[in-house]
């Protein structure tokens, strides 16, 4: 395996913890799903395009509603199919192709699976086995990979879908089986994208959704029933293909300010003004009409995912005596004591949250659903981007259910829910107070004279980069074959510089450990950590225009207050204040080879991640199948 390694400075980590700086470049039209495939299975998915298979004794929609849908936003989810049902395995075949579509009425070449864009929703139920057979049909020469957003992938480490760390490219022409069982404790709103150069920007992502099982059919009704559950992936969205829009970045010109969306889509739908077009910037536009935004049901669980490249958003229902209140957040984070509120954010890229959505029964106005970009990372401002947007908001009202008559729950009201404000709802004694292990990074975007004045995403000072997606990963290498890696104490070869052994030893079954991620930029970053989720026991950003790091090695305690234990979020993927720091505390209990990055693409493009090696070493077994279809 070829790598192009940065290497700006050397920095000796503590023997104890040490981390290894790898990191891999990220990287309509709506058609038939494989429907055969599936009815073998009896697998119910919501993302057959028609009139789809249900019960109609448990689903309660007809066929003209969820042919709707399936026309329009294709947003409907089906958990009564899945959570009493024993667990299965699902198989799909998807067939990845490009094609010209467009989203918001201006032309370009999107990511299709199976010809739909966004590719289809996955719905499972915790316990279930995923085996998705992808097959590239697309007309591009990285090759792709699908990495599988928030599961902990216990046992298959070689699955998680991240070129140059755990697998090779899936080449033009080639086939890969994801395989892979989803976790028994795992329940909640996930997403698929691609993990291979830019291509989440291109279109390559869909809905993942693993619901809970229950083992009664017979649920009584409370303050959080809801009639129906729908998704929602909210995103900002380019008009270029994302390998120029990475171009522009990585030029010296761009001074570091990453490039602003040119639009905003929903499910794979938006609206553009083509007037706003200019010369220098020429598009194949044609005008549409805002898409309609339906909610079958009074009280709607709605599951948003950000899948944008660069901005967070907010979600809001202005003007409506409709109101809305955080139940969850990632995959399946209850939150505690979450207000009323018309409007919820900031919601990051990666980052996922779970809402119901409550109209009275008596409010017949008309109401909008709208969304904010933050501009945070905004600094070269796009002038025919219409931040915020609206989209009209309607209720099916033939879809009333027993929890409509449900009073609604004496909660506190605010006008806007800060989700940084979130409470997590954690058992007595989950959090442990100390943890055994602790390690420190720190990240920046720099641009160095030395490095062609273009932004460098690093971490811990270095940046590593894969030039080869289709050479065997990490994964697949013995140790030895690493650069420079060597267990403590061990001798290197003569002239080469000492450096510890990347891991995270699990030295016992209830082994916790601390990871503080100090942000030195002045924008905010939200990391995700792959293979795990963590607790948030602390967050901080300094108020002042300097900033000083947060060491637990050097710093008895963090400068913004004492750790919470009580009612940290529980999540995978996590903003980092500017200027400010978040202490992760999770549990070393699943071994493999696993990536820390920040998921703001164009970050993670140029270099902002890193891999933690926890447990042993891999198998040959795995090592095996993680160097499967790569060239040598």
């Amino acid at each position: 395996m070829t790598m192009m390694v940065k290497m700006l400075s050397a920095r000796q980590l503590l023997p104890t913890v040490v981390l290894l700086m790898a990191v891999a470049t990220f990287f309509s039209y709506w058609t038939y799903l494989d429907r055969a495939s599936v009815q073998k299975q009896k697998v119910w998915l919501s993302s057959s395009f028609g009139s789809l298979q249900h019960d109609d004794a448990s689903v309660g929609l007809s066929d003209a509603i969820i042919q709707d849908d399936q026309r329009n936003m294709r947003s409907l989810l089906f958990p009564e199919q899945h959570i009493y049902r024993p667990a299965q395995t699902i198989r799909q075949q998807w067939n990845v192709t490009t094609a010209p579509a467009t989203p918001d009425g201006v032309k370009r070449i999107v990511y299709m699976i199976n010809g739909l864009f966004p590719g289809p929703t996955i719905e499972a139920r915790s316990g279930d086995e995923l085996e998705i057979e992808v097959h590239n049909l697309a007309d591009t020469s990285e090759g792709i990979s699908i990495h599988w957003h928030g599961l902990a992938m216990q046992g298959a480490n070689e699955m998680d879908g991240v070129v140059g760390l755990t697998q090779c490219a899936i080449g033009t022409g080639q086939s890969y089986i994801y395989r892979f069982r989803i976790s028994e404790t795992q329940h909640g709103t996930f997403w698929y994208h691609a993990h291979s150069g830019v291509q989440l920007a291109d279109g390559l992502y869909g809905g993942l959704i693993i619901h809970k099982p229950s083992s009664d059919s017979t649920t009584a009704t409370t303050a959080d029933s809801y009639d129906r559950e729908q998704l929602l992936l909210i995103g900002d969205w380019y008009h270029r293909p994302a390998q120029d829009v990475l171009a522009r970045y990585q030029d010296y010109s761009s001074f570091g300010n990453e490039p602003s969306p040119d639009s905003l889509l929903i499910n794979g739908r938006g609206y553009f003004a083509c007037s706003m077009t200019v010369p220098a910037n020429p598009v194949d536009c044609r005008l549409v009409q805002a898409p309609n935004v339906t909610l079958y049901g009074q009280r709607t669980r709605l599951r948003v995912v950000n899948t944008g490249a660069l901005a967070g958003f907010t979600l809001a229902i202005p003007h409506s005596a409709a109101q809305m209140r955080v139940l969850e957040v990632d995959g399946g984070g209850s939150v505690v004591d979450s207000p009323v509120a018309a409007s919820v954010g900031i919601l990051y890229p990666g980052e996922r949250m779970d809402v119901v959505i409550e109209r009275p029964a008596s409010d017949d106005k008309a109401a909008s659903l709208v969304v904010a970009l933050d501009r945070e990372n905004m600094h070269l401002k796009n002038f025919a981007l219409t931040r915020t947007q609206s989209f009209h908001l309607g209720w099916h009202n033939s879809l009333i259910s027993a929890s409509s008559a449900i009073e609604p729950a004496t909660t506190a009201t605010t006008a806007h829910f800060n989700l940084a404000d979130a409470k997590g709802a954690v058992q007595d004694g989950a959090v442990p107070l100390m943890t055994a292990q602790k390690a420190v990074v720190y990240t920046r975007v720099e641009i160095l004279a030395s490095h062609g004045n273009v932004p460098l995403g690093v971490v811990n000072r270095t940046s590593w980069l894969v030039d080869e997606p289709a050479a065997p990963p990490l994964l697949a290498l013995d140790r030895s074959r690493w650069p420079h890696m060597r267990r403590p104490g061990e001798t290197p070869p003569l002239g080469q510089a000492v450096r510890d052994v990347p891991w995270f030893e699990q030295t016992g079954k209830d082994e916790w450990m601390d990871l503080v991620v100090n942000n030195l930029d002045e924008k905010g970053h939200p990391f995700h950590l792959h293979g795990f989720s963590f607790f948030v026991v602390a967050s901080w950003r300094s108020p002042a225009a300097s900033y000083d790091a947060f060491n637990p090695f050097e710093h008895a305690a963090p400068v913004g207050g004492p750790m919470n234990t009580a009612t940290p979020l529980r999540k995978d993927t996590v903003y980092v204040p500017r200027m400010g720091y978040v202490v992760l505390r999770f549990q070393l209990d699943n071994a493999g080879l696993w990536l820390l990055h920040c998921h703001m693409l164009w970050h993670h493009a140029a270099g902002m991640g890193m891999a933690l090696q926890v447990g042993p070493a891999a198998s040959l077994q795995t090592q095996q199948k993680a160097g499967a279809m790569c060239v040598s």
